[in-house]
């Protein structure tokens, strides 16, 4: 199987940061500009009520601060890494909401609170991936032995 040229590799990554940015911007505007009712929702939440305010900062502003990351070049990894992370808390705290509680809030932000949950779910889940592979494409010369030892397929 031949692998993906430098400059695929750079593009694609820079095509997800592109998606990411966009989404965690959309999303973080869309909470502050309804930030009541953004703390309502969490309120509501039988996993966060009691630290709703703050999380209703912490969420957006951290949002932010990952997308303003993924813009420059000696902060886009750990910003691929923290939009993973917040990606998979977003799902794990979905995924725990629809198992786990009989309330199911919605405190997202923007045309992804019209989403069912599956449909978000899948959404996240697919953002997840493309996460994934920025940060297993991404140009880190230290990291380079260990993914040809854990991509070694062939």
């Amino acid at each position: 199987m031949k692998s993906l040229s430098s400059h695929s590799r750079n593009r694609f990554i820079e095509v997800c940061c592109f998606l990411f940015i966009v989404l965690f911007l959309y999303t973080a505007i869309s909470k502050l500009m309804d930030l009541e009712n953004f703390q309502l929702e969490l309120q509501k939440s039988p996993l966060l009520s009691d630290y709703h305010k703050m999380v209703a900062l912490v969420i957006p502003v951290s949002e932010i601060l990952i997308s303003l990351g993924l813009i420059w070049k000696k902060t886009r990894f750990i910003s691929l890494l923290s939009f993973l992370f917040f990606m998979t808390l977003f799902t794990a705290y979905i995924y725990t909401i629809l198992n786990f509680t009989g309330y199911i809030p919605c405190s997202c932000g923007g045309v992804i609170e019209s989403l069912g949950w599956t449909e978000h779910l899948i959404f996240n889940g697919l953002f997840i991936l493309l996460a994934i592979g920025a940060i297993i494409y991404y140009p880190i010369q230290k990291f380079q032995n260990i993914k040809q030892i854990l991509l070694r397929n062939e």
